[in-house]
């Protein structure tokens, strides 16, 4: 049986679809990510809203009506790109859940 052995492993952060994201993956990113000093267990989870208004594009027309809508059930808006990438991280992992608009530009 062959094997091989390298000194530096890269893992794309999306191995495959979505719904079977490998677990080890989930933890290796969070490894190279978050500040173990986050990782501390909370009992309340944050809900996300993150919002596109600094985008050039795919903006939403009544982004407003949306988030005074959303603050009813306790979601607080945020803006990814004035994050850094540790942030983000620590952000995600006090989630309970996000919400955020996708889809492409067309051009």
């Amino acid at each position: 049986m062959q094997h091989l052995q390298a000194t530096e492993l890269i893992v794309p952060s999306f191995p495959g679809c979505v719904a079977w994201m490998p677990i080890w993956n989930c933890e290796f990113l969070k490894q190279q990510f978050l500040n173990t000093q986050y990782l501390k267990i909370t009992s309340s989870k944050k809900r996300i809203y993150i919002t596109l208004k600094l985008a050039k594009s795919r903006r939403l027309l009544n982004e407003e009506e949306i988030l005074n809508f959303l603050q009813l059930y306790g979601f607080e808006s945020v803006i990814l790109e004035l994050m850094s990438v540790e942030e983000q991280a620590v952000l995600f992992s006090q989630a309970e859940i996000f919400i955020s608009s996708h889809g492409s530009e067309v051009g």
